[in-house]
């Protein structure tokens, strides 16, 4: 049963994105090169991202061993635990944010509508979706097809062996609601990515960079509360309870700005894109 769920949280997280995508074609003609862009801007983000993780955990990992407390017991810490996520949700928002607003400027001068932003967001959340449901499937196959091999055979013996099968277990043995979860959190992380692309569309049109600064402060706010309440609950289910009333929370922020389409200025409508929907 866990087989086909994990089977369903893949479909889920690299369809989502791409049915959401065909739908807001379907219903306004946006272009896909906002989708395209938005894929973009995150792929871009993370060559910035990625090496800050690893300075960041680098340079905790230092103080830490500097004021003598091992790893294990950090861990469990709770100033440790804040810390860091406080630095995790800052990382995340001082480097998609910058993304986003970089992409309209540079890649998108002429796309200005509330709408658009919407396309814009579902491809910079969406590919993040598809990227780790890449990543569940490699590891769940890499980990069924050791499952069926003889370890010590490959060389992997020791601790190395023990973490194997620990992780060989885990997919295993994994209650069928955790891959589904893992799936549902996606719409919700998608719904908060396209509500951050909507305050940096706000940015671009008003020249107001409060909006800027809010689209930094929220995604600061979503990782940070995240990471933070897994790390302290250590408990799936309160976090993706907690993941889907934050992606609520967002979509009812989305839904809220389209009057901020209303102070569009008045323009081509784009007759041709218009007609090919509905």
């Amino acid at each position: 049963m866990s087989y086909l769920a994990f089977a369903v949280q893949i479909l889920f997280m690299v369809g989502l994105p791409i049915v959401l995508a065909v739908l807001l074609w379907w219903r306004w003609g946006l272009r896909w090169k906002l989708f395209w862009v938005g894929c973009l801007t995150f792929i871009g983000s993370q060559v910035v991202h990625i090496p800050m993780l690893i300075g960041e955990k680098a340079v905790l990992q230092f103080v830490l061993g500097q004021l003598g407390i091992p790893l294990t017991q950090a861990a469990t810490m709770f100033p440790v635990i804040l810390v860091d996520a406080i630095l995790l949700g800052l990382m995340a928002g001082i480097c998609e944010e910058p993304a986003r607003y970089l992409g309209y400027r540079l890649l998108l001068r002429r796309e200005r509508r509330w709408r658009e932003s919407l396309m814009f967001g579902v491809g910079h959340g969406g590919i993040e979706s598809i990227l780790l449901g890449l990543l569940v499937l490699v590891n769940v196959v890499v980990i069924l097809w050791l499952a069926t091999q003889d370890l010590a055979s490959l060389g992997i013996t020791g601790l190395a062996e023990t973490q194997v099968r620990q992780a060989i277990d885990q997919v295993v043995s994994a209650p069928p609601y955790l891959p589904l979860l893992g799936g549902l959190e996606r719409l919700w992380a998608i719904c908060i990515q396209v509500s951050m692309t909507v305050l940096v569309w706000r940015t671009v049109t008003t020249r107001r960079w409060r909006y800027f600064l809010a689209a930094i402060g929220w995604h600061w706010l979503v990782d940070t509360v995240a990471v933070l309440v897994l790390s302290v609950t250590q408990n799936v289910l309160i976090t993706e309870a907690l993941m889907a009333v934050l992606g609520l929370l967002s979509l009812g922020f989305v839904w809220w700005s389209r009057r901020w389409a209303a102070e569009e200025p008045p323009g081509e409508e784009r007759l041709g894109l218009e007609m090919s929907g509905p």
